[in-house]
């Protein structure tokens, strides 16, 4: 296990000593003292949490960590501190020397952390961090095989959700690939409902672009009116980017809990629960290559449409 001894707790800054009583935050790896963590009741950097965001320490803790630790010297086993460049005993080179953690190499801590959580077990992640066995009043290990390899992730931030009462967490995936990421999800309502927002604010720019390319599928309309709902449409776009992703993950929660209440109730115990459980969880590809099949067609029949008129088009999309 990575040693934090020399790194300072975010909420009290004391730094960490041998014996302190230690917990991580399972979303970046940030390591706190267990009493400051359940005083504080989230991490200190959960408004910066997101699937790149991982915790390390400052270079200035990091050299008062490695003074904090003693390595033994290669050549004659003398303990010396771990941000030595000489052995003080026999001047041997300590150059590239990591300082062990408890007796262990001293590695990344971001590596560290993520092979440590790696190791758990979501349910016991989720038990660490929340105190509960249950979530939605549903056990975490259902939630866990629903939910598939990205379990401890999602458990994390529906775990913050119940916990701070909030509806809201960005989640990038969502606010940039729309409703690609419902259908991988498998939420198909959801997906549904999301792409039909997207052809619908979609349908006044591409109006345009055939009324000025001359196209007769397009002949009568109104360019400037149609000019006034594709400038509306791209800010509601804007809008609707923000709303599925700042709700996603609320979404998201609603109907998994609904998707494995219905599987419990009708499977109330064993295997073929589970096994339901993830056939009906998990991830598909099926919907994401669909919408973007439909897409392409969509594009393909607009450029099938479009009229002679295609240097006035170029001027519009700006070539």
């Amino acid at each position: 296990m990575f040693s934090f001894i020399g790194y300072k707790c975010p909420v009290c800054g004391k730094p960490f000593a041998e014996g302190d009583d230690i917990v991580v935050c399972p979303d970046c790896g940030a390591p706190y003292h267990r009493e400051c963590y359940h005083k504080l009741g989230r991490c200190q950097f959960e408004s910066l949490h997101s699937p790149s965001f991982v915790w390390e320490p400052s270079p200035q803790e990091e050299e008062a960590a490695k003074a904090a630790r003693t390595i033994p010297c290669p050549a004659c086993g003398t303990q010396v501190p771990g941000n030595s460049n000489f052995c003080p005993n026999c001047g041997t080179a300590l150059s590239g020397q990591a300082g062990p953690a408890q007796g262990q190499a001293q590695a990344d801590p971001r590596q560290a952390y993520r092979d440590s959580y790696q190791r758990m077990s979501a349910s016991q992640a989720y038990r660490e961090a929340f105190g509960t066995a249950t979530l939605d009043d549903i056990p975490i290990p259902d939630w866990e095989a629903f939910l598939g390899r990205s379990s401890a992730i999602y458990l994390t931030v529906f775990g913050r959700m119940k916990q701070t009462g909030r509806r809201m967490a960005m989640n990038l995936s969502a606010f940039f690939f729309g409703p690609l990421y419902f259908f991988y999800r498998k939420m198909w309502r959801w997906g549904l409902i999301f792409s039909a927002i997207f052809f619908v604010l979609n349908a006044p720019f591409l109006l345009l672009m055939l009324q000025i390319s001359g196209s007769p599928a397009a002949s009568g309309l109104n360019p400037d009116a149609l000019y006034s709902a594709a400038s509306l449409c791209s800010w509601l776009t804007w809008a609707v980017m923000f709303v599925r992703g700042f709700f996603a993950h609320y979404l998201y929660r609603q109907e998994a809990a609904r998707k494995i209440r219905q599987i419990s109730q009708a499977l109330p115990q064993g295997e073929g629960r589970a096994e339901a459980l993830r056939r009906s969880g998990g991830v598909s590809w099926k919907g994401v290559i669909l919408f973007a099949l439909l897409v392409v067609l969509l594009d393909g029949l607009v450029a099938a449409l479009l009229g002679p008129n295609l240097t006035a088009l170029y001027a519009l999309v700006g070539f």
